[in-house]
């Protein structure tokens, strides 16, 4: 009555671990471009904005709804989009994550063991990633349509009416121009916001140890204990480090680079003892 016997491997073996590592790369590596697609969006709202906001003053408010009503609505999508990713990049994540606690990382080659710590520190940055999403679309943006009367749930409707529309219009139209890839962004000489440069903060208040600051591996200068400094650069997506000057590390060793949006106001608050 008993059945053929069988060999079953609880823990997987390194080939699935390997391929588990390599997914939640990728996977990584797609949701920096929708990341970087999102704040081009966001900013694009914010900028159609302020300028008809300056010329009507502060008497009429009226929502410029076909003027923004796509690129909010590409910001909801792309953020959803970037939720879902995530989800997937959360499973791939935490097998990882149970896998070395298991100390399975030692039984594969120093190139997947330096990945695997490498998707343990990029699991905590995308987190923080997420949150500034959440804040800059719900905080920031919403707050900014509303102001103008614009209902957001409306935007979105009528950028999908929009894009309905235009199917049934060029459905034989072999002539028009498919929509960009993903990633794709346009040339800097159509886009004005290439050339904007903005003031951002880095927050250094809790700490007692000056910081070095770097844009893109440049060095824009120092941070004082216990003070809060400003400084100048172009929007748009960047690499930013701020370094304590005691800290060894040079600005692009692992850990010491995150990915971030440059906008004006932008603020980075230090946390001195927190990784």
């Amino acid at each position: 009555m008993e059945g053929q016997p069988q060999l079953e491997i609880p823990f997987g073996d390194s080939d699935a671990y390997r391929r588990t590592v390599d997914r939640f790369l990728g996977l990584h590596d797609q949701m920096q471009e929708l990341r970087d697609d999102f704040s081009r969006s966001v900013q694009e709202v914010l900028h159609r904005v302020a300028a008809p906001a300056s010329e009507r003053g502060s008497n009429r408010r009226k929502c410029p709804q076909a003027e923004i009503a796509a690129p909010y609505a590409r910001a909801f999508a792309l953020g959803q989009q970037y939720l879902r990713s995530g989800r997937e990049l959360e499973r791939a994540f935490v097998q990882v994550r149970e896998l070395d606690q298991l100390g399975e990382t030692q039984g594969l080659t120093p190139d997947y063991r330096f990945k695997v710590k490498r998707v343990l520190e990029l699991y905590k940055q995308l987190l923080a990633d997420y949150r500034e999403m959440k804040i800059a679309f719900h905080n920031q943006l919403a707050s900014e349509v509303k102001f103008l009367g614009c209902n957001p749930d409306q935007l979105i409707a009528r950028a999908e009416q929009a894009g309905k529309d235009a199917v049934l219009a060029g459905g034989n139209n072999n002539s028009a121009s498919p929509p960009d890839p993903p990633g794709k962004s346009k040339p800097a000489g159509d886009d004005v916001r290439a050339t904007a440069i903005v003031s951002f903060f880095i927050d250094n208040t809790r700490c007692q140890e000056p910081a070095r600051v770097y844009l893109d591996q440049v060095a824009l200068g120092q941070v004082s204990a216990a003070a809060r400094t400003g400084f100048r650069g172009p929007a748009g997506p960047h690499d930013l480090c701020v370094l304590p000057v005691s800290d060894r590390k040079a600005c692009g060793a692992p850990g010491t680079v995150r990915r971030a949006y440059l906008h004006e106001g932008f603020s980075l608050e230090l946390r001195c003892g927190v990784k």
